[in-house]
This record gives C-alpha cells, sequence and structure tokens, in this order.
C-alpha cells in the first residue's frame, strides 16, 4: 500500500476484512484473494468517509457486501474480480464523484447498489454477469440517485439487468457514435444509424432505446458486447483500443518498435453474420492520408 508517497509491502494471508481508515491510499491487490464467510453485514473493504482511495487488482468474494462505500468520494476501483457476495459487489451509499471500472462482477445478488444521495459516479467497462440483479438504483425522495454515469459495460445474463427504485435521471450512454452498454438480453434490430437512429445503415447500435424505467434509458445500447485492450503508454500517455463485436476477440497486438500496425483475430460462427466496431485513438497511429485496414487478405476501404 501507499501512504503520502511512502510505500509499504505487507505480506500476510489475507482472509478478514479490511477498514480503510486515511485518504489517499493505494492498495494494489494483485495476486490476492480476500475471502470472508458470507457473514451477514461483513465488508470486504470498507471505504466508509473516505477519498482519494484507489483499489486494484484483488480479487474479493464471500462476504456480504464486497466493497462497501458510505459517504465517500473520488474513489477509484478497477480491475478486481468481485464474486459471490451474498448481498453487494459494490454497495455506494451517499457517496459521489467516485470511479468504478475494468472490474468484473459475477454471481453476487446485487452485481452494484447506488443508493440515496449518489451522484456523478462514472460506472463503466465493467463485465457484470450472472447477478440476480445487475445494477440497482435505490433512494428515498428527495434523495435518490442522480447524474450517475453508467456505459460501456458488459450487461451479461442477469436475472434483472438494471432496475430502480425510486430513482432520479442518470447517463446510461456515452453519446453518439461511442455508445451505451451491451445487454444480453436485447435482441434488437440494427438496420439506421446517426445520432436519432434514423439514417440508413447499420452503426453497430440498437435502433431503439433500452428502457429501464421513465427518467433512465440506455439511448444507444451496443449490438456486441464491449471489449477494450491496453496499447500501451507512450510518451506518458495510456492508449486503449477499443473493439465491440458480436463473436470472440483474441491475439491483440501492438508494438510501435515493429511498425505503425495493430491486429487482432475475430471468430464467430459459420454462416451467422458479424459485427466488429473499432475505435483506435488517432493519436496512436496518427496519419494524414488515412489508414490500411486488412480483414483477412482483402483490404476495406469503406470505413468511418
Amino acid at each position: 500500500a501507499t501512504f503520502d508517497n511512502v510505500t509499504y509491502t505487507i505480506t500476510a494471508n489475507i482472509t478478514g476484512l479490511i477498514v480503510i481508515e486515511r485518504d489517499n491510499v493505494t492498495i494494489d491487490g494483485a495476486g490476492y484473494t480476500l475471502q470472508g464467510t458470507g457473514a451477514p453485514y461483513s465488508r470486504g473493504i470498507d471505504l466508509t468517509g473516505r477519498s482519494n482511495v484507489t483499489i486494484k487488482k484483488l480479487i474479493t468474494k464471500s462476504f456480504y457486501f464486497g466493497i462497501y462505500l458510505d459517504h465517500s468520494s473520488h474513489n477509484n476501483i478497477f480491475g478486481k474480480t468481485i464474486t459471490n457476495n451474498t448481498y453487494c459487489g459494490i454497495a455506494l451509499y451517499d457517496s459521489s464523484s467516485n470511479s468504478i471500472y475494468g472490474n468484473n462482477l459475477t454471481s453476487n445478488y446485487f452485481g452494484i447498489i447506488l443508493s440515496m444521495n449518489c451522484s456523478y459516479n462514472i460506472v463503466t467497462r465493467n463485465i457484470i454477469s450472472e447477478n440476480d440483479y445487475g445494477i440497482f438504483l435505490v433512494g428515498e425522495l428527495p434523495t435518490v440517485p442522480i447524474e450517475n454515469i453508467i456505459y460501456h459495460n458488459n450487461f451479461i445474463y442477469n436475472k434483472i439487468q438494471a432496475g430502480t427504485s425510486v430513482s432520479g435521471a442518470n447517463i446510461w450512454d456515452d453519446g453518439y457514435p461511442s455508445g451505451g452498454n451491451y445487454w444480453s438480453n436485447y435482441t434488437g434490430v440494427d438496420e439506421k444509424s446517426g445520432p436519432s437512429q434514423d439514417q440508413s445503415g447499420s452503426d453497430g447500435i440498437d435502433d431503439t432505446a433500452y428502457v429501464i424505467d421513465g427518467s433512465n434509458r440506455d439511448r444507444y445500447p451496443l449490438m456486441g458486447s464491449f471489449n477494450t485492450f491496453d496499447a500501451g503508454t507512450w510518451n506518458n500517455v495510456s492508449y486503449n483500443v477499443d473493439v465491440i463485436s458480436n463473436s470472440t476477440i483474441s491475439g491483440f497486438y501492438f508494438n510501435p518498435d515493429e511498425g505503425s500496425f495493430l491486429r487482432f483475430n475475430v471468430t464467430g460462427e459459420s454462416e451467422t453474420a458479424g459485427l466488429c466496431r473499432v475505435t483506435v485513438p488517432k493519436s496512436l497511429l496518427w496519419v494524414e492520408d488515412g489508414w490500411t485496414i486488412h480483414i483477412d487478405d482483402e483490404t476495406l476501404t469503406d470505413y468511418r
């Protein structure tokens, strides 16, 4: 862990509760598993009243709450596996401006809860699968979750993908053409494009919104799951390449020392229609006269 820029290393067989009692703390849990017994109200990591805490790469399982935030702000939770918690994987109560991204939340009762006066939290690039509820927003008037930003997540085979109870308006997409979330139970049609989905030609986005309730809807649900690949850090800037596809993506490769190209494999069922939408930061492969794109040995010329 890092406290005020001083690093301490603790080696232990951690099987209990971690309570964070200071701000400005970083916990890198790579290789560690935090495991409980599912006892009522047990918390794998407690961030009550904390800010500027980063928790990454730690497996948390079999607690009542995997990670618990109450009156907390500006914390970062990413790269974690959070599974088999009897009540909730990540619970936020009266907490704002936290970032939850790049996590795998599976087989919890609630994957994520945003409760009461939660606002301006960002939930993105997570795999939220096989929970009873993928994400749930709940409050009591007048303190309800509002203006939380939830996009580029994969909601896969949750019994209820997203639910609300006395919730205000939240944001469920990143606008057009970036898009919203992938919902495994939403089998829509992609025949149109454009911000209003009224122009000819498909764009990898469902032509109709995914409705959660009267105030909450994903305007641009994705037609394939969202994948993000680390393209490295160059000149102190970290780059990701995003791929939306209904097929399996593997073998992503980018090494500028070997040339200005990147490649990956796409595998799908024969005789089916495949979707593959790729977003590459222009500054990663910057050119003035366009790119050359190959699918197998054929050159693709019609792209945006």
